[in-house]
């Protein structure tokens, strides 16, 4: 304790004289430190503003079949913004396209890209995507290597229906007819109707009773 006001104030300019620079230097750095968060997070938020615009150009173009602006978007989307959800959309886009094309190999060369860029949500959509255009190439090794891939929940029944798919055009109708099974059990655990993968067990069925 102080026996006078003047030795208060002494005290208070020694521990200021001591500590202020120290004080004034952590009052900066976090004013710098939230200053530059606050502007980090704008400008996040804009540039998803405007990729989301793009994309909605994009979207519109391919309604209206504007080929020259849906190329123009996708360029854009996937050159300026291609660390955002919107680019990996584009690059999705342009794989569509070149499947609807009969371009399989631009198809899986946009999905790599997109797998390269995608997000971890993104990731097993992507590449359940390159495994059905692997399919479609006849690259069923490649396309199993995609299926393998895929570690999350939720992706189970297509995955296991595209994989008794590649089986079965592999020769493999046992090791398909396990795949199917699989994933019709899946589909009920999941309350999903699955009419297609029935119709592929049953046909599976009449192949074998046929033989």
């Amino acid at each position: 304790m102080y026996d006078t006001e003047q030795e208060q104030i002494e005290a208070i300019k020694k521990w200021w004289s001591l500590y202020g620079n120290y004080l004034i230097g952590g009052v900066l750095v976090a004013l710098v430190a939230f200053f530059s968060w606050t502007f980090y997070k704008n400008a996040v938020q804009s540039k998803l503003e405007a990729a989301s615009a793009l994309y909605d150009d994009l979207m519109s173009a391919v309604e209206n079949d504007d080929i020259d602006t849906v190329n123009a978007r996708i360029d854009n989307l996937k050159s300026d913004y291609s660390d955002t959800v919107y680019g990996v959309y584009a690059g999705l886009q342009a794989a569509k396209q070149a499947v609807d094309g009969g371009d399989l190999v631009t198809a899986a060369q946009e999905l790599e890209w997109a797998l390269d860029n995608a997000d971890d949500s993104l990731v097993p959509v992507v590449r359940l995507r390159l495994a059905r255009v692997h399919v479609a190439a006849s690259n069923y090794e490649a396309a199993l290597a995609q299926l393998d891939a895929i570690d999350q929940d939720g992706f189970e029944v297509p995955s296991l229906e595209l994989r008794g798919d590649i089986l079965l055009a592999q020769g493999d109708a046992d090791a398909a007819r396990a795949a199917y099974e699989a994933a019709f059990e899946e589909a009920g655990q999941q309350g999903v109707n699955s009419p297609y993968l029935e119709m592929k067990l049953n046909d599976l069925a009449i192949e074998t009773d046929a033989g």
